[in-house]
């Protein structure tokens, strides 16, 4: 039996605490201003590709923040426990009463200096085995890839059984898009997470994806902007559309620049020191390896490749006449006021399609 996905774009619904608003099947203008997306990771006049390797600078510099608040707090813990017991040789000056020869203060040393390299040594290698997992785990699939001209976008995930990586295909109009958005309400305020889940829908059971990426973001308004972004590309081109994240020292610093608005060549020394002591350019040098290992096997894939080859302007793809129709009736339903955007459409998208 073959499942197809039940909802379309424009359903709003509730379960178990959870709204959930359909962006797609059938990708109508969301009526919602689009913006540059950090999940944009790369762009061609024919295609694009969402995930990458986002967060990779900060993920970096939570490790080193972790990795020397656990130092210190080694050291701290240390000292305020052999201080106590009279045993901690650097702190304890009285201790120098039981020293009888240098044998023993470099023994004593060399016990302090390997009890910390152990200590930091597992937490190292446990932080690098996580990262290493996380780059694998990149490497498993080709980047997710929309391309306008076909008017296709192509999946993939991994099978465990054969070790390879399976494709998809789907028709631009037939991709599955909703925003979840979740809340927790505590007596001192309301936690909320918002994801957009990109899918392909999985005809062997039903309402299931056969394969699917989630990108979060601090609101559905803003996790929708993702979406908007794509859909501007593959309905207008590139562009509509902004570039990839700055993936260089100097393109973080020219952001930085353009966000407090400040001239490029009057950066305080105090931001620079920052960023220069702050790990980003062990974030950037990472960023850029996992990027290599993300786009080192789609290189090596014929089908992927074959696939995302540009097409004459002759034989690109053309939008169906449905999505035409009410892309201009949302249009005017945005214009007449009758909802601010997609995600509070409903009613309206459900009138005219019945």
């Amino acid at each position: 039996m073959t499942y197809s996905f039940k909802y379309f774009a424009g359903q709003f619904h509730t379960d178990y605490g959870t709204q959930t608003s359909v962006l797609s099947p059938l990708p109508v203008t969301t009526g919602i201003v689009v913006s540059d997306s950090e999940y944009l990771a790369k762009k061609t006049e024919h295609y694009i590709d969402i995930g990458g390797v986002v967060g990779t600078i900060f993920q970096v510099q939570l490790v080193f923040t972790l990795w020397f608040t656990m130092l210190f707090a080694c050291i701290g813990l240390d000292i305020l426990v052999k201080n106590g017991t009279g045993n901690h040789f650097f702190f304890n000056m009285d201790n120098l009463n039981h020293i009888n020869n240098k044998i023993d203060i470099i023994s004593l040393m060399n016990l302090e200096i390997i009890q910390f390299f152990m200590i930091m040594l597992f937490i190292t290698l446990w932080l690098s085995f996580l990262f290493m997992q996380s780059t694998r785990d990149l490497r498993r699939q080709l980047p997710l890839r929309f391309h306008r001209q076909r008017r296709e976008v192509m999946f993939s995930r991994w099978n465990k059984k054969t070790r390879k990586i399976e494709t998809k295909v789907v028709p631009w109009e037939e991709v599955i898009a909703f925003v979840n958005c979740k809340k927790l309400f505590f007596g001192a305020g309301v936690i909320g997470e918002s994801v957009l889940v990109i899918g392909a829908n999985d005809e062997t059971q039903e309402n299931t994806s056969w394969a699917s990426i989630a990108l979060s973001s601090i609101s559905p308004l803003m996790v929708a902007k993702h979406w908007e972004m794509i859909r501007r590309f593959m309905e207008e081109g590139s562009d509509a559309i902004g570039q990839p994240k700055a993936t260089t020292f100097d393109d973080i610093m020219e952001e930085f620049c353009v966000d407090w608005k400040i001239p490029l060549d009057n950066i305080p020394f105090c931001a620079r020191l920052w960023k220069e002591i702050n790990f980003t350019r062990i974030g950037i040098l990472a960023t850029r390896y996992r990027m290599w290992r993300c786009y080192k096997h789609p290189r090596k894939h014929a089908e992927f490749e074959a696939w995302s080859q540009p097409l004459p302007k002759s034989e690109w793809a053309r939008p169906s006449k449905e999505l035409t129709k009410i892309n201009e009736h949302m249009e005017q339903q945005y214009r007449d006021g009758y909802c601010s955007s997609l995600l509070y459409a409903g009613y309206p998208v459900l009138r005219y399609l019945k």
